[in-house]
């Protein structure tokens, strides 16, 4: 690597991140959170409580096709 090439990491490196933002690491094996139902595991909460939604019984029909779907916004075409 010549300077210039390290001057650019350098000045991405030194480069203040976005107010507010932040990079979310997933460490594979790390998934504390199971679903109580089917035990499947997930390392987020917010992942664990979209899946907990295919075992619910409160499922929305189409009208065209007669299939069923967890959540309305599924419906849409």
């Amino acid at each position: 690597m010549d300077a210039e090439e390290q001057a650019v990491i350098d000045t991405a490196i030194a480069e203040e991140p976005l107010s507010g933002s932040f990079v979310e690491v997933e460490i594979p094996g790390d998934e504390p959170f199971t679903c109580g139902i089917c035990d499947r595991s997930y390392s987020r909460t917010d992942t664990l409580n979209r899946h907990v939604k295919v075992h619910d019984s409160s499922q929305h029909p189409c009208t065209k096709c007669y299939k069923f779907f967890p959540s309305v916004v599924a419906l849409t075409v």
